[in-house]
């Protein structure tokens, strides 16, 4: 092959890719990508970085820039006058009347750590933990410039963090470790304890640091985030063990309990957040089993899609509010029974199928058994 054959083929494979990306930029995206997209943007506004992990902030405040996601240096305290009248600013108006005056409120403290709890394996001997966040410098920009002389702008400047930690599973404290050497006074603690179902483990992401006098965001943690998953990956987080029925609680609420427990069984809740939320990523295997866990500053919940399958005997009539308001009450007992029918049949089929296996109901047959007895008076009504 020659020099200008190997030039042609090169010059052909680079053609194609670039009408590959053009017909990619060109294809209009779905609705599903559309609201992806929209997340993303929402979130990057919310918590940031927005324009990289290097980005550049040129607000006042980094904390006047995002509303949430942030660890504040230790004993850091919101102060009452901060906390009073903020809507109305202690003025009156002719429309609104006088201003009320609250109570002064008393000082609290902004969060400096946020953590989670969860369950692993009794047979998991170890967890890495990964922690990271962002802290910004105040510095001359890079980038931009001020409007008059043409010197840098000041700015906050962003520099990502990250760690992993090995631990193993020893019942007792976690002592305060710095996950990143750099940055000593940002440490992960918590407590292992040990069950006969297995490990309960807790871990807090904490800021030690002391709040400066100038320049205080620079002691603030941004974009916090603990992820914890087993040195293997393998899916050693199971679901979060249930607090024992202790008999404080009348029949009728343990019955209720019990029953929305059942109704769940197949939704696992594999972590409680401590002033976070949390996110599980599931084992394609199992999915009542996780492969990594970690922290969520904005909680999030794809709620599936509610449609009524199609049902045998049943006309599609049945289900559509426009037939069934123009139908005479004459006609109305034909096309409803055979739904009644139908629900009938699905009352005996789920009756006769909670001593099975395949249910998955072994823990709540007293609930379930109760679940059909209800459905058997609302079919009767």
């Amino acid at each position: 092959m020659t020099q200008f054959e190997d030039i042609e083929i090169v010059a052909g494979q680079t053609n194609r890719e670039m009408l590959a990306e053009k017909a990619r930029l060109l294809k209009p995206p779905t609705q599903a990508e559309l609201r992806d997209e929209l997340q993303r943007l929402v979130l990057a506004d919310l918590i940031g970085p927005a324009d990289g992990d290097e980005e550049e902030v040129s607000d006042r405040s980094v904390r006047d820039r995002y509303l949430v996601g942030m660890l504040a240096p230790r004993r850091q305290q919101v102060q009452p006058e901060e906390q009073d009248d903020l809507a109305t600013d202690g003025a009156s108006s002719a429309e609104e009347g006088p201003a009320e005056h609250a109570v002064p409120a008393a000082p609290t403290m902004f969060p400096s750590s946020f953590g989670m709890s969860f369950c692993v394996d009794a047979a998991a001997t170890g967890l890495v933990v990964t922690a990271r966040w962002g802290q910004y410098e105040r510095g001359d920009s890079e980038t931009l410039t001020t409007g008059t002389l043409g010197a840098p702008k000041r700015v906050w400047k962003r520099t990502p963090h990250s760690g992993t930690l090995p631990m193993s599973l020893v019942d007792g404290k976690i002592a305060p470790v710095a996950p990143d050497p750099t940055e000593p006074e940002v440490v992960v603690k918590g407590r292992i304890r040990l069950r006969p179902e297995g490990w309960i483990v807790t871990l807090f992401l904490v800021n030690t640091k002391e709040e400066p006098k100038q320049n205080r965001d620079s002691a603030w943690l941004f974009q916090p985030e603990l992820e914890v998953a087993a040195p293997d990956g393998s899916a050693i987080f199971q679901r979060r063990m249930q607090p024992p029925h202790t008999g404080k609680h009348d029949a009728v609420t343990y019955m209720e309990s019990q029953g929305l427990n059942m109704i769940y069984r197949d939704h696992v809740e594999f972590a409680v957040g401590h002033g976070v939320s949390t996110h599980a990523e599931k084992s394609p295997d199992d999915p009542t089993c996780a492969v990594r866990i970690s922290t969520s500053v904005v909680p999030q919940y794809e709620v599936p899609r509610t449609s009524a399958p199609p049902i045998a005997g049943v006309p599609e009539s049945a289900f559509d509010m426009k037939v069934l308001s123009e139908v005479t009450p004459a006609d109305l007992p034909a096309i409803l029974l055979p739904l009644a029918d139908a629900y009938e049949r699905w009352i005996a089929v789920q009756t006769a199928g909670i001593d099975t296996e395949v249910s998955g109901l072994a823990n709540f047959e007293a609930p379930a058994r109760k679940a059909m007895q209800d459905c058997t008076v609302a079919l009767n009504l």
